[in-house]
């Protein structure tokens, strides 16, 4: 008998649990809408898809120095003109809302 009432209070905690995950707030949508967010190097241009709102771009080299940070209004509007060492790997993070993304790009 108590082990039938165990189990019972061990799946219906953790139905509990899953349904109440399931409801996502706005800024949950935003975090997952965001999570497609691609950064590419062209032309000495860093483009941002798939970004929006307001936040900070930053780009390190491969070893860890900050070569690059800025402040950005609208990421949707947003290039970058920079020139990067062609051939170098680095490290562009992008934080919007207290959240950051990390990057890895090759410039060439």
């Amino acid at each position: 008998m108590i082990k039938k009432l165990l189990v019972f209070l061990v799946l219906f905690s953790s139905e509990a649990i899953f349904s109440a995950s399931s409801k996502l707030s706005i800024d949950q949508l935003i975090e997952i809408a965001q999570d497609k967010g691609v950064v590419i190097y062209r032309n000495d241009h860093l483009h941002f898809k798939g970004f929006t709102g307001q936040g900070r771009v930053e780009i390190f080299s491969i070893i860890g120095n900050k070569i690059f940070e800025n402040e950005v209004l609208n990421f949707s509007q947003f290039q970058l003109n920079i020139l990067l060492k062609k051939g170098n790997m680095y490290i562009v993070r992008i934080i919007i809302q207290d959240q950051a993304k990390t990057f890895k790009i090759v410039a060439s």
